[in-house]
C-alpha cells in the first residue's frame, strides 16, 4: 500500500477538519461561509477517492501475502474511522462531535494496571514482560498526549485566525462609522447656513454696452479705450476719457485670500491634455488628510467639467450672512465652479471677456472659502480673459505658483510655451511641468506602450529648454476617464495602477509637504 498517499490523505484529513471549525465558526458570526463549504466537499471527495484507492492496492497485498498488510490494514481502517466521522460532522454540524474528533474520547484507556500485580511473585522473564508492557502503555500516552498538543494548537491557529477575523470588522466598522461622522458633520454644516438662497449667474458689475466687443476691457480698466479690442467700439473715446482709478475690489479679495496658505493654478496650453482631471486627482489626494482643508475653483467658464469630475452634477450653491459656500465634495473639500448656476447642465454660456471677469471676482471676494490650506484652480486652456483675471486679481494676495500641464507630443508642447511666455510675462512662478498621457497602460497586463510617441524629446527635452522642472509623467491608463465619468477618485478607486504611482509621486514631492 502506498504508505505516503496515506499519510497525505490523513493530512487532508486534519485540514478539513480546521477548515470545519472555521465554517462554523463564520456561520455563527453571521459571516459567509460559501468558500468553506465547497473545500470542505472538495476535501472529502479527495479522502474517499483516496481511501478506495488504498482498499484496492490492500487488496492486492492480501493476495500476495505481504508481511506489510496488518499494519497497513490497521492505518487504512484509522483513515476511514476519521474520515467516516468527517462525514457525520459535515452533515450534523454538530460541534460536540467536532470536540470529540479534535481531543479525542476523555475516557482513559489502560491495558495493564501495574497496582494488580505483586512483582515479587513474578520470575525473570515475566517482569521482563510487565516492564514492556509499562514502557508500551507509556509510549501510548505519550503518543495520545503529543497528539491532543498538536490539535490544541491546531485549535490555537484558528482562534487566532478568528481573531483576525474580528479586528477586520472592527476595522470595517470603525471606517464606516468615519465615513457617516463625515457626512453628518457635512450635513450640519449645511443647516448652519441661513439665508441660504440659489444664486444665479452674475449682472455685469462693469457697465458694458451691448455692442461691446467680445475681449473688452471694461470701462473702469486702466486699458479701457487703449486695448486692441477697443478699436472699431462705438465708446471708445468715451472709455478712454473717463477718469480711471484702482479697482476696489482687489482690497476685498486680498482680505478673503487671507484665509488661504496657498494658491495654485492648473494650466495647459492646449485642450484635453488632462488639466482638470490633474486638478481633481490632486485635490482628492490632499483632502485624505482630514486636517488639510482643500478648495477647487472651476474658471473654466465656457466648458466646466469639474463638477462631473468630482460628482457634484446637480448641486447648487447657496448664500449664507458670510457669502457664496462652495458645495462640499466632503468636510475638508469644497468646490465653486459655474457649472452649479446653469438651469440645465447642457446650456451654453455664451459671455464676453467682461461677464467672464465679473464671474471670477465674485468667486474670489464672494465666497466663504474659510481658513483653506490649497485653493487649486483649474483654468481653460490657453491665455486668455479667466488668466488674466485671475493674475490680475491675486496680485495683491499672491500666487504660489502653476503646475502645467502638457502631452508628449509638439502641438501640445508648442502652446505650452506659450503658457509658460504667459506666467513669466504675469510674474507666475512656475512649479514645474506634468507630461500627462506618457504611454498607455494595459488595465490586463499593467504593461505600457507609447500611444503618443514625443518627436521633439517631449516633455523632459521642453523642461531642460526653458529651464523648469519635470515633476514627472503620468501614463494613459482608462480607468482614469471611467474615474472621472463617475466622479469618484482615481486614486482610492485603482491604487495599484502605474498612473496612480504616478501622481502619488508628483503629489508626495511638491504639495503634501506644503500642508
Amino acid at each position: 500500500m502506498d504508505t505516503k498517499l496515506a499519510s497525505r490523505l490523513e493530512v487532508l484529513a486534519d485540514n478539513t477538519l480546521s477548515i470545519v471549525f472555521e465554517r462554523n465558526r463564520s456561520k455563527g458570526l453571521g459571516l459567509n461561509y460559501d468558500k468553506y463549504e465547497s473545500n470542505i466537499q472538495k476535501n472529502l471527495a479527495q479522502l474517499h477517492e483516496g481511501i478506495k484507492t488504498l482498499e484496492g492496492q490492500l487488496s492486492s497485498e492480501e493476495q500476495r501475502g505481504t508481511s506489510d498488510t496488518k499494519a497497513n490494514e490497521d492505518k487504512l481502517i484509522q483513515l476511514q474511522v476519521k474520515v467516516d466521522k468527517l462525514d457525520a460532522l459535515v452533515s450534523d454540524n454538530n460541534d460536540a462531535s467536532a470536540r470529540e474528533i479534535l481531543l479525542g474520547n476523555s475516557q482513559k484507556t489502560v491495558r495493564f494496571k501495574a497496582a494488580d500485580i505483586d512483582p515479587s511473585e513474578l520470575e525473570s522473564g515475566q517482569l521482563v514482560q510487565l516492564q514492556q508492557r509499562i514502557m508500551e502503555d507509556q509510549d501510548n500516552n505519550l503518543d495520545q498526549l503529543s497528539d491532543v498538543i498538536r490539535r490544541q494548537r491546531e485549535l490555537g491557529l484558528l482562534i487566532g485566525d478568528e481573531l483576525e477575523t474580528h479586528a477586520q470588522l472592527i476595522d470595517e466598522t470603525g471606517t464606516l462609522a468615519d465615513r457617516t461622522d463625515a457626512k453628518l458633520r457635512q450635513a450640519r454644516k449645511r443647516l448652519n447656513y441661513v439665508g441660504r438662497k440659489t444664486m444665479t449667474p452674475p449682472r455685469n458689475e462693469d457697465t458694458v454696452p451691448e455692442d461691446a466687443p467680445e475681449h473688452c476691457p471694461g470701462p473702469e480698466s486702466q486699458n479701457a479705450g487703449k486695448a486692441d479690442a477697443c478699436e472699431g467700439c462705438p465708446n471708445q473715446n468715451i472709455c478712454a476719457s473717463a477718469p480711471k482709478g484702482p479697482d476696489p475690489d482687489v482690497h476685498l479679495i486680498t482680505k478673503r485670500m487671507e484665509t488661504v496658505k496657498h494658491k495654485i493654478l492648473v494650466l495647459s496650453g492646449k485642450g484635453g491634455v488632462g488639466k482638470s482631471s490633474f486638478t481633481s486627482q490632486l485635490a482628492f489626494a490632499l483632502s485624505h488628510d482630514e486636517d488639510v482643508q482643500v478648495g477647487v475653483m472651476d474658471i473654466d467658464i465656457c466648458g466646466p467639467s469639474i463638477p462631473t469630475i468630482m460628482g457634484l452634477v446637480g448641486e447648487q450653491i447657496h448664500q449664507s450672512n458670510s457669502g457664496w459656500q462652495p458645495v462640499f465634495v466632503q468636510d475638508n473639500l469644497g468646490v465653486m465652479s459655474i457649472g452649479f448656476m446653469l438651469p440645465d447642465k447642457d446650456d451654453a454660456v455664451i459671455w464676453r471677456g467682461p461677464k467672464k471677469n465679473g464671474l471670477i471676482k465674485q468667486f474670489l471676494r464672494d465666497v466663504d472659502w474659510g481658513e483653506l490650506d490649497f485653493l487649486l484652480v483649474d483654468t481653460p486652456p490657453g491665455t486668455s480673459d479667466e488668466h488674466l483675471s485671475i493674475a490680475s486679481f491675486l496680485k495683491e494676495s499672491g500666487i504660489d505658483g502653476a503646475v502645467i500641464i502638457t502631452t508628449p507630443q509638439e502641438v501640445a508642447l508648442q502652446d505650452v510655451r506659450k503658457e509658460i511666455d504667459f506666467c513669466r510675462k504675469a510674474k507666475i512662478p512656475i512649479i514645474g511641468l506634468v507630461e500627462n498621457m506618457s504611454g498607455f497602460v494595459c488595465p490586463n497586463c499593467k504593461g505600457e506602450s507609447m500611444v503618443f510617441p514625443p518627436t521633439t524629446g517631449g516633455a523632459e527635452a521642453l523642461a531642460k529648454e526653458l529651464n523648469i522642472e519635470l515633476l514627472g509623467r503620468i501614463p494613459l491608463d482608462p480607468r482614469v476617464a471611467r474615474s472621472c465619468d463617475m466622479g469618484v477618485s482615481f486614486l482610492d478607486e485603482y491604487p495599484d495602477s502605474p498612473a496612480c504611482a504616478a501622481y502619488e509621486s508628483i503629489i508626495e514631492s511638491k504639495f503634501r509637504s506644503d500642508s
